[in-house]
């Protein structure tokens, strides 16, 4: 592996500890997923980074990425039907379960069930009828919401446009429905604080080998630096600059220094410019970098491998016809998000607005290639289905059905109706001769 998926990889099992430290003290959102590989490592009796190692990081990375699909087709299951549902599953997988993206066990892999575990259970909290168990439901999702903002702090944009549609939701009902609701919302944050209580236990143990120091620590105005420099990932330039400073107030001056200087370098003009330019480069490669190496790529020596890494390897034989495959899938799941605009039930609602929200995050601050885009397919996926069923006509949500179900029906009038009911006929307007 390479990258900073190599980095945290190639730490767990390193003897000496000096270079890992080094680096999570820099980026200590990096944490948790040292803490879950050192525990594998652990579990599984792992002695080094070798091939067997890389198997079962690789399998377990696949895993979590087949449990996100599942999750996200049971959500739209209850929601829509199993049409949407099923739907959901196989764009998932041929978007994301055919890249380079299975063999990359980092932040992005171990958040994407996490996030979709979080949709799956806002279905059941948002459904009808009202159960007390919604309140035990609210508790697990406080910790779900929490553990992944550890894991990806970006992943958790959806709870804001989950909070803005239920909070219109809400302003209609009765007082009954404010109180259950203010008992789901307090079950949550107990939930989130107890995750912040057991994490400090797991931080003081998972690190007892590190010699962290929070002065390295990286600051959110270090990544909007990055975000507005280069081609919204940073320069080489940048980079040394801020990381030369001493702690991080100095850090966070330095960076605000360069992100004012390099807005007030672009203008108005220029900045809308460099924003479409970044949402292109972040939006535009289907294949997420398949042509550029993300492991070391040794041939296998057998027929099946050859194959195999002929299709998914950088310099494979068929990286350009499986590059063109990718580019068009990922082409027709924009296509089905577009469709998915009309759509006129408060669960699309939240999606479009959580995807919106996933796109603005990644313009402010540090992005600028498809990959850091793979946060946002939970919802993606989901309005991608929903699309192609709203035009292909095969579905509609429960909450639609609910909504044609409540509007007043007025029957047909037919002549046999008027004579029994005497119901005089309408007047034919005369036809100008």
């Amino acid at each position: 592996m390479r990258f900073d998926a190599g980095e945290v990889f190639q730490g767990v099992f390193a003897v000496d500890k000096q270079h890992i430290s080094e680096y999570l003290s820099t980026w200590w959102n990096n944490i948790p997923i040292f803490i879950y590989e050192d525990s594998i490592r652990s579990i599984f009796g792992l002695s080094g980074p070798d091939i067997h190692a890389t198997r079962l990081f690789v399998i377990l990375n696949c895993m979590n990425y087949d449990l996100g699909f599942l999750f996200i087709g049971l959500a739209l299951n209850k929601i829509y039907d199993r049409y949407i549902a099923i739907a959901a599953c196989i764009i998932g997988f041929l978007c994301l379960g055919l890249t380079n993206q299975m063999y990359q066990f980092y932040t992005t892999g171990l958040a994407w069930p996490l996030t979709c575990l979080g949709l799956l259970i806002y279905v059941h909290l948002r459904g009808k009828p009202w159960r007390n168990r919604k309140v035990a439901l609210s508790l697990v999702f406080g910790v779900l919401v929490y553990m992944t903002y550890l894991v990806r702090p970006s992943s958790v944009i959806y709870i804001f446009a989950i909070v803005l549609v239920e909070a219109a939701r809400a302003i209609k009902r009765n007082r009954e429905y404010w109180l259950k609701l203010s008992c789901c919302i307090l079950a949550a944050l107990v939930g989130i604080v107890m995750s912040g209580i057991g994490y400090q236990a797991v931080f003081a143990f998972g690190t007892r080998n590190l010699s962290l120091d929070r002065n390295d620590n990286a600051t959110m105005m270090q990544y909007a630096a990055y975000g507005i420099t280069g081609f919204g990932a940073g320069t080489e330039a940048v980079r040394n600059s801020i990381a030369e400073a001493a702690n991080p107030q100095e850090r966070q001056r330095v960076s605000f220094e360069i992100w004012q200087e390099r807005l007030h370098e672009l203008g108005f003009t220029g900045y809308v410019d460099f924003l479409v330019q970044k949402h292109i480069k972040e939006t535009e490669d289907g294949s997420f970098g398949l042509k550029s190496a993300h492991i070391e790529e040794k041939p296998a020596g057998n027929p099946i491998a050859d194959l195999l890494q002929n299709i998914w390897y950088s310099n494979g034989k068929y990286s350009n016809t499986s590059t063109f495959a990718m580019q068009t899938i990922y082409i027709l799941v924009l296509i089905g998000g577009l469709a998915s605009v009309r759509k006129r039930d408060s669960f699309a609602l939240m999606l479009k607005i959580s995807l919106l929200g996933w796109y603005c995050f990644l313009l402010l601050f540090e992005g600028g290639r498809t990959g850091y885009t793979i946060q946002a397919f939970p919802v993606l996926i989901a309005l991608s289905s929903i699309g192609w069923a709203h035009v292909l006509n095969i579905s509609a949500s429960t909450e639609e059905r609910q909504m044609s179900s409540s509007e007043p029906h007025t029957p047909e009038v037919t002549p046999e109706r008027r004579r029994m009911r005497c119901i005089p006929p309408q007047a034919t307007p005369e036809r100008d001769s």
